[in-house]
């Protein structure tokens, strides 16, 4: 059988998935960046939330941190829509500058 390879694809948007490792590294980049954190930055796995409050089934959260005792936690639900963070502007830029709302 012929392997064949594709030298061109079908155009489509890149739709931003918080559940995705390089989507909350891109985040922890662009809080590194606005808040001027130096030194180690880390990002926590996708942790789901036991939370009565929040009627969202899939309902996570995650972390970036860095070595100064410094964070911001976001605190979304199916992949991309943000119930809460700890700096709401600062979720609301990065959303606006890679295209969402």
């Amino acid at each position: 059988m012929i392997k064949t390879h594709n030298t061109s694809w079908k155009v489509k948007k890149v739709i931003i998935n918080f559940n995705q490792k390089q989507w909350r590294q891109d985040f922890g980049a662009y809080v590194r960046d606005k808040l001027n954190w130096y030194g180690i930055v880390k990002v926590s796995k996708a942790n789901k939330v036991l939370d009565i409050d929040t009627k969202a089934k899939s309902s996570k959260t995650f972390e970036v941190y860095n070595d100064n005792g410094n964070s911001v936690v976001v605190h979304f639900q199916n992949n991309n829509e943000i119930i809460g963070s700890t700096n709401e502007t600062l979720v609301k830029q990065y959303f606006k500058e890679r295209g969402l709302n």
